[in-house]
Formats: C-alpha cells, structure tokens, sequence
C-alpha cells in the first residue's frame, strides 16, 4: 500500500511538470511586454493586443504614475505633476484571470524646452542636456564660469515644483538636488599677475639756532642768552662743558653748533644747516594662480608679537612684513580678468617697548610702516590699471625767539630758533594680469645661472668676484636631460670622473 501511494504521488507530480513545461511557453507568449518613456505631466495611450472586458490595472508605484483603462484594448498611463522615476503597469484580465500586458514606465523630466531657450540665449556655447532620476544633467564646455553660473540658473526655473524646493546647483562645478552640473569652462585658465609698486619719499629740512655769551665781567659773573630751554646740563648749578664756564650757550646744552665763534671775552654758536633726503621703494611682485583660487605670495619676513595670558604666561605670534600679495582671478567668457587683489608693502621703522604685565618682562615690539590695498577690478590680458596713487605734501614750520628781541631786525637772528621740515610722498600701485600657459624646460631664464665663480688668477691678480663667461657657455643650472647609455668598457667616472651627472638608460 505505501509502494502504491508513492507511485500516485510520482506519476501526479510529473503530470504537473508536463502540464507547466507544456504550457510555460504559451503563457510567456501571452503576456505583451511594453516598455514606455513619460514626461513628467504629459500622458501616453497604450494598446494591448488581446483586449478584455474586465481589465483590472495595478501600478507598483503609485507615486510616480498613474493609468487606467479606456476601452477594451486602449490603456491611458498619465503622469500629472508626478515626480520622476520608474513604475510598472500589470493589465490582468479579471474574466480569464491571466495577465495580459506589463508596461515598464520610466518618467524623466522633459528637456526639449530647455534645449531651445538654451540655443536661444547662448548659441555659441557647447551645452548638452539630458534628463535623469534627479532631474537635469547638464554637461558641455561653456567660455566663462558666468556663463555657467547663468545656465545653472536658467535650468533651475525648468525643474518641477518638488525638485526646485530642494536647491539646485549655485554654480562654479558644484552639483545639487535637481539640478547636475558636469560642465566645464574652455580656454586658458591660469593667470599671472604683476604688481608694480612705486614710492619716492623726499624730505627737505632748514634749521637755525643761535646763541651768545659774555665772560670776564667778574670773578663771579657770567652772561648768555638763547632762544631754547637748557633741557640737560644745569641742574645744581653746572654748566654745559662746551666753552669755558661762564660762557653759557643756552640752545646747545644737547645739541652741538656746528658754528662756534670765540673773539675774547664773547662767544657765539650757530647751527645753521639745511639737508635733503630721497628714498626710492620699487617692488614687482608676480603670482600664477588657476581661475577661481586664490594665491598668496611674501617676500619678506616674520616678527614675533608676544601675547600675555590670564595665567602669567606668555605666547607668541607673528606678524607678516615685506612685499606681499593676494589674489583670486575668474576669467570671463568676453576674455576680460576680474581680479580681487590685496597687494601691501611694509617695513621696520621704530619700535616700542610694551609691559606685559609681568615683573621684570617687557617687550620690543617693532613698529610697521604699510602701504596697502583691497579691491576688485576687471582688466583684459595684458592691459594695466593704476589701483591707488598718493601724493602728499606735509610742512612743519616752528619758531622759538627771545621776546623783543627776537622780533629786532638783522640782529633778531641771534635771539630766535626756526625749524623748517618739508615731506613729499608719491605713491603708485598699478597690476597687469596675464594669461599663462606653461613653458617647456630650458626655456626660462635665472638668476645667477651664468655666473662663474673666479679662479685664482681672476679672484687675487684681477680681483674680480665674477669669472669670466664666454656667450657659447651653457647654463651653470641643471636639467632634466636623460644622458647616453654608456659604452660598455669605457671610463666611468672615479675621482676624475664629471660632478653631479647621472648615466640614465631609457628603453
């Protein structure tokens, strides 16, 4: 009986593997496989080749389309204000209870519009547009990154309500919600910008002094007289060691005449001196950066500031000084450079002691004088812009005199002290950018590659510091040049061997 019930079961299974292998086929050929594209708010009608009365329709998401059944044969799949994706659409025939149709719907964004505005507004750029479960993807070389700001920008009022709530790309190569940005800008986009800056500083200086004194008048006696104070040298009674006591030079207790008249018992001293001075400041800094990054140049040095804490300690900080430059370039797609340069030059004047609060630890720090700026300007290759010019003027004029007689003419000279002090700064800061591209090797030129060290004979019969160079003579610097492989059996090197080459076999 069990053997019996074991064939039953046997013979009913491979009945069913008949029936299934046997009928796989027709069901597959049954059932129409469609796939569908959709534009987000548009609508397509589908066709179903085995049409049925009682057509039921089942979307796996519901969210991203929807359908339904128009007539026997004809399925409308819609998609009014849905987001992008994909859905599929299963028809089953409910009086047969078979699956008649699978259509795969994706739905993309629709880019025909954008493409004309495009081709519209900017005909000479290289944009490609394409459609995506995100939204837009955008790629292409534009001429200038405004351009790609610009087309970022247009894109976004192309994306459905939902995509643009969530932020589109805010343009340099960056991509976001909605909206992916794989353009490129064309062109040359390195820059080199040269800085000029040029300063004279004339100062002009006139100064009179005078002073009298009489001695021999008395054993205890002395006269004089001066249009300054004695700031140093009387205290108790003591006279400046300059002339012989009793002859008193009031203006001269801390500054030496540099005319001293002795005739018996009268004494005369006069500083009477005009001097001039002239300072030139000429600096050329020059940076290569990439279009939309910024590069800081410093040729110069640092100073420590020291810092005291809450806790009796002390930290340090430093400070820039010299020539030094920061800019950021964008080039444009008209070929103009907009440039945000901050160019400064400074150096040590003074310095002053500063207490830090802390018995026994003061501090030097040194004092700056600066010549700076910071502004954006647009220029195109190779043009100049003067960004900042000074010119001032400053006068000082002061006269101390004796009263009455200061004011006497010709001889009122000898009673009054003038200073006169004149100052003239001209100042001019100008930047070139240039558009750069890259030299091969041995093409640029260095400083102090073609000097020769002198030998014997040039450093002490001659005494030069330089030797001498022939205009054939090849750069001192080296270069990355690959040498010949050498000769099997020839000489390689030892003491007498070539300094600093290498033998380099390239295959």
């Amino acid at each position: 009986m069990t053997k019996f019930r074991l064939l039953v079961v046997n013979a009913g299974l491979a009945g069913l593997f008949l029936v299934g292998f046997l009928c796989a086929p027709l069901l597959a050929a049954e059932i129409e496989h469609l796939t569908l594209d959709v534009n987000v708010g548009g609508s397509e009608l589908v066709e179903i080749k085995q049409p049925s009365r009682k057509m039921k329709i089942l979307i796996s998401n519901e969210e991203i389309i929807g359908a339904r059944p128009l007539r026997a044969n004809l399925i409308n799949v819609y998609n009014l204000g849905k987001k992008v994706g994909y859905s599929r659409v299963t028809v089953y025939d409910e009086a047969q209870s078979e699956v008649r149709a699978v259509i795969d719907v994706n739905v993309s964004l629709d880019v025909t519009p954008l493409k004309q505005k495009l081709s519209q507004l900017f005909p000479q750029e290289k944009v490609e547009v394409y459609s995506s479960e995100s939204g837009i993807v955008l790629s292409g070389t534009v001429s200038g990154p405004e351009i790609m700001e610009q087309v970022l920008r247009l894109s976004k009022t192309f994306l459905p309500p939902k995509a643009e709530g969530k932020g589109a790309s805010e343009g340099t190569g960056k991509s976001g919600d909605g909206v992916t940005n794989l353009m490129t800008v064309g062109g040359i986009q390195q820059v080199m910008l040269e800085v000029k800056f040029a300063e004279v500083n004339r100062t002009s200086s006139k100064n009179w002094q005078a002073a009298l004194g009489v001695t021999g008048l008395g054993s205890s006696f002395g006269g004089a007289a001066g249009a300054n104070r004695l700031t140093e040298g009387l205290s108790g009674g003591a006279v400046p060691s300059l002339v012989d006591a009793g002859s008193l030079l009031l203006n001269f207790a801390g500054n030496p005449a540099n005319i001293f008249l002795n005739i018996d018992d009268f004494t005369a001293a006069l500083n009477f001196l005009e001097s001039e001075g002239m300072a030139r400041i000429l600096a050329e800094p020059k940076l290569i950066t990439q279009s939309g990054k910024e590069a800081s140049f410093l040729a110069g040095g640092e100073f420590p500031i020291p810092v005291p804490q809450d806790n009796n300690t002390v930290t340090i900080e430093y400070k820039e000084f010299g020539v030094a430059l920061r800019f950021t370039p964008v080039v444009l797609s008209d070929g103009k450079i907009s440039l945000r340069v901050a160019p400064s030059v400074s150096d040590i004047a003074s310095s002053s002691t500063i207490p830090s609060g802390i018995v026994g630890a003061d501090f030097i720090v040194p004092n700056l004088t600066t010549r700076k700026l910071e502004t954006t300007v647009q220029l195109y290759d190779g043009q100049t812009l003067a960004l900042a010019g000074l010119l001032q003027d400053s006068l000082r004029e002061s006269v101390s005199k004796v009263p009455g007689l200061g004011d006497l003419p010709i001889i009122g000279a000898l009673f009054r002290s003038t200073s006169y002090l004149q100052d003239k700064t001209d100042l001019l800061i100008a930047v070139t950018p240039h558009l750069v591209k890259a030299n091969k090797e041995g093409t640029l030129r260095f400083p102090g590659e073609n000097v020769n060290p002198p030998n014997r004979f040039e450093f002490y019969l001659e005494g030069r510091l330089e030797g001498r160079r022939s205009p054939n003579e090849a750069s001192t610097l080296s270069r990355h040049s690959f040498a010949p492989t050498p000769t099997p059996g020839a000489s390689q090197g030892g003491l007498e061997g070539v300094f600093g080459q290498e033998s380099i076999s390239v295959e």
